[in-house]
């Protein structure tokens, strides 16, 4: 009976451990909805002069990981990580045109490139932390 106790004792304590820890962050995540969904389960937080972090309200955390959303006339494709845009984003609209563009720590860096219906290329601009780099292909052509 001293032997039933004790094992009870012990998976009560373990019990009691694990129910009362803090969710942790989810990590490398996939979300995908509409953007109805997406408000409800993300909340952009402003920080002064820096750009806005992207927070799972599920877990209190920045999220990290993929956002593929449909909006009313476009469907949006995003990476974050902590919070803030990393890596790949395409936005495509229902005409079949699209924008790829890539972003590091929440800024535009890297080409961004705009495509027409057909997949053609119509043109490309030059980003490098935020600031665009000037060109004379950064116009339609």
């Amino acid at each position: 009976m001293i032997r039933f106790l004790k094992t009870l004792a012990i998976h009560a304590f373990f019990f009691g451990v694990y129910s009362c820890e803090e969710k942790s962050p989810k990590l490398d995540e996939f979300w995908h909805g509409d953007e109805n969904a997406f408000e409800e389960r993300f909340v952009r937080k402003n920080q002064f002069n820096t750009p806005s972090l992207l927070y799972d309200r599920e877990i209190d955390q920045p999220f990290s990981g993929k956002v593929e959303r449909l909006e009313e006339k476009k469907s949006v494709e995003q990476n974050y990580q902590s919070g803030l845009l990393n890596g790949a984003s395409v936005i495509r609209s229902h005409d079949g045109s699209w924008v790829e563009a890539n972003y590091a720590d929440g800024k535009l860096h890297g080409p961004m490139k705009f495509f027409d219906k057909n997949g053609k290329e119509r043109s490309q601009m030059l980003y490098e932390h935020g600031s665009l780099i000037p060109s004379p292909k950064n116009s339609l052509q």
